[in-house]
């Protein structure tokens, strides 16, 4: 036997295997099995329009458009980021370390203030980081061109005190957005003293403990692979980010699946919302009109008969729950750092009692690391009872790929009752 021929028996080997693992247990889900094997199918028929249809150069051209497209879209989130860093507040994007004791803080946050935020009459091309191919980093102290204007606030976190992430605190922790600022910006804002990477457990003036460095977003690459590798064909389906922030997931959403059905973005904060409709405002021109924006908490989302939130480009009706029309949810660790336990639990019984079953569910990390502090007799149910972590062997629907420093999951719904 040749290897060609070998190889190609493993596969078929493999095929069948896969197949079989579809066939209902005695204690398995019937119905949830034959879900999975049509999402399974429907992949592989995909894969063999992409690989066969086409004579090869037509899908030379095909794999060339795509990849044209990507680069596209990869400079229109560019584009979004730039803008987002001269709207955005500094400290709803970049944690500055505390200063030492022995500086004048006043005087550092004079500094920092010139920095970030030139006078009007500066131009924000003077306002680039230390390295010259690096986008803009201004940051207004305020903005009035939005639909409202945009008021400053502390951003609120809540910083978690069980679970995986309870060793993040205040005094050990940066948040730095991986939307806004890349590996090589963080580097240069080390490199030039802006961004310290250690801090004294006592005075925070040597380098003696490393921070902890978090981001509640998504880079442009982590957001390429989920909507090019993670996720299934989005074609006509419903999309709910939940605590969309700066929207990027939203913008990646219209951008890379412009045939999608509906994008929507759930956001509590409400200076987060505005600086979210701007964008959708502004970038009109290359966000497909499909984004509609949210400014609620959501487990106030489909308890109520008229909706009495804001609402932005919301082409829906207002007695719709929102949560149960959703194909796909993507959540990035959206309850860890803002909300306190109890939230926390009411927050997953909310989410219980109203995504449908076969709903898909992406979180970021692992559901598993999240919720493993969170007690089944308090949440009043197991997650393993609620959903089922995908582990079909494709690109699309694996489970806890890594991207990056992180790893998303891929869950269904399995009930919500």
């Amino acid at each position: 036997m040749s290897d060609a021929d070998g190889k190609l028996e493993a596969a078929q080997q493999q095929f069948d295997a896969i197949l079989a693992s579809f066939s209902p247990t005695a204690d398995g889900n019937e119905q949830l099995q034959q879900q999975q094997k049509e999402l399974f199918l429907r992949w592989v028929r995909q894969l063999l329009r992409r690989e066969n249809a086409m004579p090869p150069n037509e899908t030379l051209a095909h794999n060339d458009n795509r990849h044209s497209t990507n680069l596209s879209v990869r400079k229109q989130l560019g584009r979004i980021a730039k803008r987002l860093r001269e709207l955005t507040p500094l400290e709803y994007c970049l944690d500055i370390p505390a200063a030492p004791a022995s500086v004048d803080e006043n005087q550092l946050a004079k500094q920092q203030q010139q920095q970030y935020n030139p006078s009007p009459s500066t131009t924000t091309e003077a306002a680039k980081l230390p390295n010259s191919t690096a986008p803009t980093t201004t940051v207004p102290v305020s903005v009035t061109s939005s639909p409202t204007a945009l008021k400053r606030h502390q951003p609120h976190t809540v910083w978690p005190v069980a679970g995986a992430f309870a060793d993040c605190t205040a005094q050990n922790t940066l948040h730095v957005d991986a939307f806004l600022f890349d590996d090589d910006d963080v580097d240069q804002l080390a490199a030039d003293g802006i961004l310290r990477r250690h801090f004294c457990t006592k005075c925070r003036s040597t380098d003696v403990e490393q921070f902890n460095f978090i981001s509640h977003s998504l880079t442009i690459e982590e957001l390429h692979h989920l909507f090019t590798v993670r996720l299934p064909s989005l074609d006509g389906k419903v999309l709910v980010d939940i605590g969309s922030r700066l929207g990027t997931v939203l913008y990646a959403a219209a951008l890379y699946c412009p045939r999608i059905g509906r994008a929507i973005g759930i956001e509590r904060d409400p200076f987060l919302y505005e600086l979210q409709c701007q964008i959708v405002a502004e970038f009109g021109d290359c966000l497909p009109s499909k984004i509609e924006l949210l400014c609620a908490d959501v487990r106030d989302v489909g308890t109520t008969s008229k909706v009495t939130f804001f609402f932005f480009f919301f082409d829906g009706h207002a007695d719709v729950d929102i949560l149960a029309s959703a194909d796909v949810v993507i959540m990035n660790n959206v309850f860890t750092f803002f909300a306190d336990h109890a939230e926390q639990v009411s927050c997953w019984q909310h989410l219980r009692a109203h995504l449908r079953p076969g709903t898909l569910l992406l979180h970021s990390p692992s559901l598993e690391l999240v919720t493993a502090h969170l007690c089944p007799s308090a949440l009043g149910f197991a997650f393993d009872d609620w959903l089922q972590a995908l582990h079909i062997g494709t690109a699309a629907m694996s489970t806890a790929v890594s991207v990056g420093t992180d790893t998303f999951s891929v869950y269904q719904i399995v009930a919500n009752e």
